[in-house]
């Protein structure tokens, strides 16, 4: 049995990774769900604890859903529409629109 959060980044991995073809990083999963790099990775564990996800220490964009899609819970948007998301790791602004903010944003690349 998952709790609702559970659900909600395990959909969130599930999407990211179709839309994506890779998996989300810990950075891409912090900024969707507006949350700090310690509770990104503490919930990373307790679901890997659960046997709801496999990753590979130290490997970046390593996890791997181990559950079907049929139940996981639909993906709902996190952020309002047009509302921008400071991202620090880029040093940039970002408009984000649910899934979109997942596209490269235009301009330099590093």
């Amino acid at each position: 049995m998952m709790t609702t959060k559970q659900g909600k980044y395990l959909a969130f991995i599930y999407y990211y990774s179709k839309l994506n073809g890779r998996a989300p990083s810990e950075a891409d999963i912090r900024v969707y769900f507006n949350v700090t790099p310690p509770s990104v990775h503490q919930m990373l564990l307790a679901l890997e604890r659960r046997g709801f996800i496999s990753r590979v220490p130290g490997q970046a964009r390593s996890v791997k859903l181990l559950m079907p899609r049929e139940r996981l819970p639909e993906l709902e948007s996190q952020m309002p529409d047009k509302r921008l998301q400071n991202d620090a790791t880029f040093g940039r602004q970002r408009r984000c629109r649910g899934l979109r903010f997942i596209c490269p944003s235009p301009g330099k690349s590093r």
